[in-house]
């Protein structure tokens, strides 16, 4: 029961404790005889079947259906449950907004939808994650926590507030790591590894189109990591800004810098503020180096 003026319980909460509630009905246990069977306190086992408070680790899920005599299409239907409603309490899923897989365009695409794979999994602790994604032959973990936390979102963050520190990890082994942590099946495994090498190393006759999406990505990353030298109140307005705006915006005030300084220092400037502006556009849209354009610019030799 929720006390007065609580919160009700979410469904995904209130399915998986009315679950745990019934095998335990059925099993017949006591609280006293399953915390004996268990090995878990009465107190833990209490506050895995109810409706309010913090969802209870998986284990005391798996050691609670055991207890109660569960059989394995059970246990899996308890910890489906429990996923669910691990994924209601975070509330991070929904602010992903990640593509399923098949709609993975660009390495940012890729990166979100790993972290709903592991918010889908129960976003287990990051030891569970790390030892469910194998050794190396010497013993040692693959995964790196660094690989996690370039993923992950976490809970009560807002994703775009981050995105300059999520990215894709730098090799296949530990990306495929991180999925093998998340329970992603060998099978499923084949189309995250196909999908990796689209985003990463785009098939012959396809550079273009891929090469502009991992150029509008490497750009958005440019940008966010840029975003801590920038004034809250001019932060929000990029925010609202569409990536052509932001462009625009940057290449005027960029333009304006260079030839209002470069006046003030009694230097000639073969180009005017608009069309300086213009080229620093073309040179944005082709993903030119803009600090070698301005100099040739400025040198006259364009």
């Amino acid at each position: 029961m929720t006390g007065a003026g609580a919160m009700p319980p979410g469904p995904a909460r209130a399915a998986l404790a009315d679950y745990l509630s019934t095998l335990r009905r059925r099993s017949g246990s006591t609280w006293d005889r399953l915390a004996r069977i268990t090995k878990l306190s009465e107190v833990t086992l209490r506050r895995t079947a109810r409706v309010t408070g913090q969802v209870r680790p998986e284990e005391s899920v798996i050691a609670f259906v055991a207890g109660c005599g569960g059989s394995g299409v059970e246990q899996d239907r308890a910890l489906d449950l429990w996923r669910a409603a691990r994924v209601e309490e975070r509330k991070v899923l929904l602010r992903l907004k990640a593509p399923p897989l098949d709609a993975v365009r660009t390495a940012g695409d890729l990166r979100d939808a790993a972290a709903a794979a592991y918010e889908r999994d129960g976003a287990s602790p990051w030891k569970e994650v790390r030892k469910r994604a194998g050794r190396r032959p010497d013993g040692t973990l693959i995964l790196s926590e660094r690989t996690i936390r370039a993923i992950i979102v976490p809970p009560g963050v807002d994703p775009s507030s981050i995105q300059a520190r999520r990215r894709l990890p730098g090799d296949l082994a530990q990306f495929e790591a991180f999925l093998r942590g998340c329970r992603v099946s060998e099978k499923e495994l084949t189309l995250w590894r196909r999908t990796w090498q689209q985003v990463t190393s785009p098939p012959a006759g396809d550079h273009t189109r891929v090469a502009s999406a991992l150029s509008r990505e490497a750009a958005d990353q440019r940008a966010r990591a840029s975003a801590c030298k920038i004034s809250p109140p001019y932060e929000k307005l990029l925010r609202q800004l569409s990536r052509e705006q932001v462009d625009a915006l940057l290449a005027a005030g960029t333009a304006h810098i260079v030839v209002e300084t470069a006046r003030r220092a009694g230097i000639s400037v073969p180009v005017g503020t608009e069309d300086l502006a213009a080229v620093l556009r073309q040179a944005s849209a082709r993903s030119e180096d803009l600090a070698a354009t301005l100099h040739k610019v400025l040198s006259g030799r364009t």
